[in-house]
């Protein structure tokens, strides 16, 4: 039901009320939005449709730059979300759970130590300079591309959390508590995302429906 929300929302948006990076308003005919829109039933989020589109996309930046406190941040996640097929929320709910969006984010564990807005670490890539860790395009590059290794990998979201905070092996032979509970804090996040940005969609398409 919230994913139709999201697509009425979405169409009522773009049929209304696009922007280009000019400025100046464009109003679609309903034949355009529909098209626009019709890939978004293969995806898990409508969100990657509306990035992608170039009338849409200022709309969903302006958006997840407040959730991630910096616009640069929230820029470089969703090109690399989008590029790697992550839903939006996920995305931006895996930064929150690993770093708080924090590029210079630094936590030593007793194998190994995780950097950066994604908290990789050397033992997934042992190549990656360590200076490089902390450069947010890099990092998230590299985060986006492991987390869409752990989602083909798991088939399911929980699953790929799982996988991406503890690593295959330790999921196969019983993910850990430690675990369980950061997913947990991650998906609730994830949720929340989805409802905030449906709230603010419907405000845009109701601002743009009186234009």
């Amino acid at each position: 039901m919230k994913k139709f929300t999201i697509l009425v929302a979405s169409t009522l948006l773009l049929a209304c009320s696009g922007t280009y990076p000019g400025g100046a308003l464009y109003f679609p005919g309903p034949a355009r939005a529909a098209a626009v829109l019709a890939g978004t039933a293969t995806l898990s989020d409508p969100g990657l449709a509306l990035y992608r589109d170039p009338r849409s996309r200022a709309a969903v930046e302006s958006f997840y730059s407040g959730v991630a406190g910096d616009p640069q941040v929230g820029r470089i996640i969703l090109q690399q979300a989008s590029a790697h097929d992550i839903p939006l929320p996920l995305a931006f709910a895996v930064a929150w759970g690993e770093s708080q969006f924090n590029p210079r984010a630094f936590n030593r564990n007793p194998k190994s130590v995780d950097r950066g807005l994604f908290q990789l670490n050397n033992k997934t890539f042992p190549h990656v300079r360590v200076d490089d860790f902390y450069d947010p395009q890099i990092n998230a590059r590299l985060g986006m591309r492991h987390l869409r290794f752990c989602l083909n990998e798991g088939e399911s979201e929980l699953v790929a959390l799982a996988i991406y905070n503890a690593g295959t092996l330790k999921v196969r032979k019983g993910t850990p508590y430690s675990t369980l509970n950061h997913i947990a804090r991650i998906l609730e996040y994830r949720e929340k995302l989805e409802e905030d940005f449906l709230r603010a969609l419907l405000g845009r398409s109701s601002q743009g429906s009186a234009l």
